[in-house]
């Protein structure tokens, strides 16, 4: 299983970001479509290893980007998933066991005039650190 299903399902059942937006998906911003919307990827995960081999701890990396018309609003997006990860109890969820979850950084991510409009869409980048034990 992949770490970024139990986190997707914690963001789809929490009611401030439900109350937001239902579009969650995977790494595809190129959706377009009615905003909000989140967009999520894996980054680089790295595997802790000690000398009798592997630990089966691993960090990784989980990217959340919140797209909205407006700056305000993708920024209330992040506030809104921001404390459903951001020191997530150790734990198992949805089967898989997690040591952690940080924010590392936050940053804004705007992205160009789309779909030959006059207006772009503004965007807020969520960078979260994931400790969890691999099966």
């Amino acid at each position: 299983m992949a770490f970024n299903e139990p986190l997707v399902a914690l963001l789809k059942a929490d009611g401030a970001v439900s109350a937001l937006t239902t579009r969650i998906t995977p790494v595809d911003a190129a959706q377009r479509g009615s905003r909000p919307y989140i967009v999520y990827r894996q980054g680089t995960h790295e595997h802790v290893h000690a000398h009798g081999g592997p630990s089966g701890l691993v960090f990784g990396v989980f990217l959340v980007t919140c797209w909205a018309d407006a700056y305000d609003e993708a920024w209330s997006l992040a506030d809104a998933v921001r404390p459903v990860l951001n020191g997530l109890p150790k734990g198992t969820y949805s089967g898989m066991q997690f040591e952690g979850i940080f924010l590392q950084r936050e940053d804004d991510n705007p992205d160009p005039v789309i779909d030959g409009g006059s207006a772009s869409t503004n965007g807020v980048q969520l960078s979260f650190l994931v400790q969890y034990r691999e099966s």
